[in-house]
């Protein structure tokens, strides 16, 4: 299972919401936000939490998503990677993430990013995979363009970080089949 840990401030809530919603939609989960804990699922695939309120996860791979500079209040071990999603707009963020010694996978609109958008629509998008990436099972991804449908309208950076979850936990091909 994998660790998604969000960190974000407070007035990120609309943020929060749409990922943990598109990320509950799509995988087998178990949810730990603003202090309540949805464990509904054997098997579950990704363990969500928001930074705050936790002081240690124990994990097999662990994804960090800084949305702002806000730092994660958890510690974690992990017996296998950890990694960063930053927002490439975010100076703050991709200052505190290069202080954790995290790879990490940007985000955003640049042709410098990680992942970015090729185009978007109002049903549809197409993500773009801009340099080799790595995933938690080892195997590497060479760039490319993945379409995605679009069930809501969500922010780009939310739409991308979630298009990184998906392509590093190796469900490159679920994100083109499902609805973001």
């Amino acid at each position: 299972m994998v660790s998604v840990i969000i960190a974000a401030d407070s007035q990120e809530k609309k943020f929060l919401t749409a990922l943990q919603n598109i990320l509950s939609r799509n995988f087998k989960s178990i949810q730990c936000v603003g202090g309540c804990i949805d464990a509904r699922y054997d098997g579950a695939e990704l363990f969500i939490t928001d930074a705050q309120g936790l002081d240690f996860i124990y994990s097999s791979a662990a994804i960090f998503v800084f949305k702002d500079s806000t730092k994660p209040f958890a510690e974690v071990e992990t017996t296998g990677e950890r990694l960063a999603i930053v927002d490439s707009c975010n100076q703050d963020a991709i200052k505190l993430v290069s202080g954790t010694k995290m790879p990490a996978v940007t985000c955003g609109l640049s042709p410098c990013d990680t992942i970015t958008l090729s185009s978007l629509s109002e049903d549809s998008a197409v993500i773009g995979l801009q340099r080799c990436i790595t995933c938690f099972d080892g195997t590497v991804l060479e760039p490319q363009e993945i379409p995605v449908s679009l069930c809501a309208q969500v922010s780009s950076f939310t739409l991308l970080c979630a298009a990184a979850i998906f392509i590093l936990t190796g469900n490159i091909k679920k994100l083109s089949q499902v609805k973001i």
